[in-house]
This record gives C-alpha cells, sequence and structure tokens, in this order.
C-alpha cells in the first residue's frame, strides 16, 4: 500500500512540474537585461529547460524553442549570482 502512495506522490509531482510557469527565451532575456543570444547560451543544455527542434530536410538550420521552468531560472540565477555575474529578476 504504501508504495501506491508513493507512485501518487511521484505523479503528482510531475504533474505539478509540468504546470510550473515556463519563460520564453524573450522574457528572461528582457527581466535579466540580456541578449536572446545569450539567454540561449546560459540555458543550451541545462538541465529541466524543455528544447523543442523543428528538424526539417528542407530547412539548412535548425529552429529551436526553449521553454525555460521558474525553478530553473532560479537556480541558474543564484549560479550566476556565485560568480559574481550580476543579472536582473524574473517577473513574479
Amino acid at each position: 500500500m504504501a508504495q501506491l502512495s508513493n507512485t501518487s506522490n511521484c505523479v503528482a509531482a510531475e504533474a505539478t512540474d509540468a504546470l510550473e510557469r515556463h519563460y520564453t527565451v524573450e522574457e528572461v532575456a528582457a527581466a535579466w537585461h540580456l541578449s536572446r543570444d545569450a539567454v540561449r547560451r546560459i540555458f543550451d543544455g541545462e538541465p529541466g529547460v524543455l528544447v523543442i527542434e523543428n528538424h526539417s530536410a528542407f530547412r539548412k538550420r535548425r529552429y529551436r524553442t526553449f521553454r525555460i521552468p521558474a525553478s530553473v531560472a532560479q537556480r541558474v540565477h543564484r549560479r550566476l549570482l556565485t560568480k559574481g555575474q550580476p543579472v536582473g529578476r524574473l517577473p513574479a
């Protein structure tokens, strides 16, 4: 029975994470006073960031859409602050 309860908690936690506020690159760039390219470089490969890629055989370049969860943005913000790199704040 405890195992079933534990599974239910995991499902609830995943649903909460999926419904967490996700920021666009433009929103983070505006809040932190950085360029969109700088934000893409900072969050590229960061665990937890959603990256949606458009793989098309007809296009020469790839198109990627980033969605940055609030918890990941906060984690990266703290990490950048400890390195001494000032960044702006995200709106609530």
